[in-house]
């Protein structure tokens, strides 16, 4: 069983190792996703959806085996993922309740692709405006003066919900680029994954 040390006193590689088991269930397909999301109030300083947690799982770098694990996972890539480097690892504030902290993972692949990862637990009702501003803002600013458009690499971001956001039955929905009608793909450059943690089965 999962025991919670005081709050105060518990360090971050600690509460990265204790919440980390259960998004390996999760990765394994196992579906450990409601009683992650109903801890107490003790257990819930470590779970997952803590925003303190969520950074400290994927950003330290001896979790780089994880985070690759669910890269793969959700990604799908033709390729192994042989190498993820995070771009930002620094947690803002100390407090795992501080509004404040930069919340988002980003991550750049072994093949120059980048990666956003956020999770969002409240609703905040604009995540259909802010997710294709963050893509677009990861995407920005790859070529120098002369480079060749062809050298552009994929940029992808992944949002980890914890309450529904679409009406699809699946909990992973993807979204890309594609001709309305035909519904033929344009590009695959640009992609939004979805999980929404809710529609984990048992």
């Amino acid at each position: 069983n999962l025991k919670c040390p005081d709050p105060q006193a518990a360090d971050q590689s600690k509460i990265a190792i204790a919440a980390q088991s259960h998004w390996l269930l999760l990765l394994h397909g196992v579906a450990a996703t409601k009683q992650i999301l109903e801890f107490n109030a003790m257990k819930s300083f470590l779970a997952p959806t803590n925003d303190v947690v969520f950074k400290l799982l994927f950003s330290k770098s001896d979790n780089s085996e994880l985070l690759i694990s669910f890269l793969t996972a959700v990604l799908q890539p033709k390729s192994p993922i042989l190498s993820a480097t995070i771009l930002n690892p620094e947690l803002t504030k100390g407090a795992s309740n501080d509004k404040s902290i930069v919340l988002d993972v980003a991550v750049q692949l072994s093949d120059k692709s980048k990666v956003d990862v956020e999770m969002q637990v409240a609703n905040r009702k604009n995540l259909r405006k802010r997710i294709p501003y963050y893509l677009a803002r990861l995407h920005q600013n790859q070529l120098e003066i002369g480079d060749d458009y062809v050298n552009i690499t994929p940029s992808a971001c992944i949002v980890v919900l914890a309450y529904n956001e679409t009406d699809e039955e699946n909990f992973h929905t993807i979204y890309e680029l594609r001709e309305q009608s035909s519904n033929t793909l344009f590009s695959d450059d640009l992609r939004i994954h979805l999980i929404e943690l809710l529609k984990v089965s048992k």
